[in-house]
């Protein structure tokens, strides 16, 4: 029967689309939500590089030389650290965006 196999091929072709749509948008809020919650360690990490760099700047005429140089080291290896998380951040950001449109891909293929 033509008219009712075309309208169920239609209704298929309209229920893939809105599938489409209903996996980007639960990808770009799932994006959203990684942004959000890598901001925070993030900032935080961030915050301590500026403590730890202004207490370095602060005690370097009343202190000793060991006990500066302690505190600028903390404060290089939390900048090592605050790379090494958007580093990760960056490539998880990116994983799930290859993820999601690998996804769409495969629907777009049918």
């Amino acid at each position: 029967i033509p008219v009712v196999g075309s309208f169920i091929s239609d209704s298929f072709e309209m229920i893939m689309g809105y599938s489409l749509l209903l996996k980007s948008a639960v990808g770009s809020l799932g994006l959203i939500a990684l942004v959000l919650l890598v901001i925070t360690p993030l900032l935080k990490i961030l915050s301590l590089i500026v403590i730890y760099k202004f207490a370095a700047a602060l005690i370097e005429p009343i202190s000793e030389s060991p006990i500066i140089s302690c505190i600028e080291d903390m404060g290089n290896i939390m900048i090592l650290l605050f790379v090494a998380v958007l580093s990760v951040a960056i490539m998880f950001f990116i994983t799930m965006t290859t993820i999601i449109s690998a996804g769409n891909m495969v629907t777009m293929i049918r």
